[in-house]
């Protein structure tokens, strides 16, 4: 299981795309937004652009300038949904940060239960004394939970319309690196299917499926690399979106991207296989994933979407 403080890695802060140290006013964000933010309230501070007047007020607020224009990211931290309230209605000290975060994604529980109660509707003609098919399977309905409660958790900054869109257009390359995750366990390698098994007409696509994993293990990623690479083809700028969305999305991901990049400032070839290997995810069809890991029947496996998003996206609001 992975830990609470590697799961972080994975999360923006809302305002200037640096990594979230957990919630703070009602949203992700990192500690010196969070700071920068608190002082300015505390102490009134009205600031003033210094730009020109056409770029007055459109100053860039990321990691590298945020400190350039005090305005501009007081601007973005409201904007972004910062709450004064919350920090005038303050008392002591705050909370332990581990108190304002999400529950990680690999909630043992939570994905147990969801398992039983579905995988016995899914097995789509499987002979129940297959052990392995069923064992299969239940991984699969696992990890495409996690890959939902993944969603929720790393998108708050995101309309739920928008995050679901997104989820369904990315969620069979989020369940491969998933995948790849669960097979770093030996025990977890004797549930991918045999190559005899695969139907005649996916065997392209399990070829650049096995190539996929291949250069993943070969790539040694760790575990921001791999949260990036989830952001990256999650945070999908070609997906159906409303104009202003599509925006955030696209700004979103080059944030992703430049992180990633700074991670990798001194191995651009890794950097740059890791790209490749996102192009590659691209390549496999959402089709291939469900009928390889949840049976012929797309009506099935559309009912099981359905009801892992309600059942995700219900619990986690709830928290929030």
């Amino acid at each position: 299981m992975e830990r609470q403080s590697d799961r972080l890695l994975e999360i923006f802060c809302q305002v200037c795309g640096d990594r979230s140290s957990g919630k703070h006013y009602g949203i992700f964000s990192c500690d010196g937004c969070s700071g920068f933010f608190k002082r300015s309230i505390h102490k009134n501070r009205a600031y003033c652009c210094k730009s020109a007047d056409t770029s007055r007020g459109k100053c860039l607020v990321d990691k590298t300038h945020r400190n350039q224009c005090r305005a501009c990211r007081l601007d973005r931290c409201l904007d972004v949904g910062m709450n004064k309230n919350a920090l005038q209605h303050e008392r002591g000290p705050r909370r332990p940060k581990n108190q304002d975060i999400l529950p990680p994604v690999s909630n043992e529980e939570l994905i147990e239960n969801f398992v039983n109660k579905y995988a016995h509707e899914f097995r789509d003609g499987r002979n129940a004394s297959d052990e392995a098919a069923v064992a299969r399977l239940r991984m699969s309905i696992g990890i495409l939970y996690e890959v939902a409660l993944w969603v929720v958790q790393i998108g708050s900054s995101i309309q739920i319309r928008d995050q679901v869109l997104l989820l369904y257009e990315s969620w069979h390359e989020l369940f491969i690196i998933a995948l790849f995750q669960k097979l770093k366990n030996p025990q977890n390698r004797r549930l991918l299917p045999e190559q005899t098994s695969i139907d005649a007409s996916f065997e392209d696509q399990w070829y650049i499926f096995t190539a996929i994993i291949a250069k993943m293990k070969g790539l040694r990623l760790d575990s921001i690399e791999l949260g990036r690479m989830k952001q990256i083809c999650f945070l999908r700028a070609d997906a159906p979106l409303s104009y202003h969305a599509g925006i955030h999305i696209e700004t979103l991901q080059t944030q992703a991207q430049g992180i990633l990049r700074e991670h990798l400032i001194f191995d651009n070839l890794k950097f740059g296989k890791l790209l490749l290997t996102i192009g590659d995810l691209r390549g496999i069809k959402k089709k291939t994933i469900q009928r390889v890991f949840f049976g012929n029947s797309t009506q099935h496996f559309d009912a099981l979407f359905g009801m892992t998003v309600t059942a995700v996206f219900r619990t986690q609001l709830c928290a929030r």
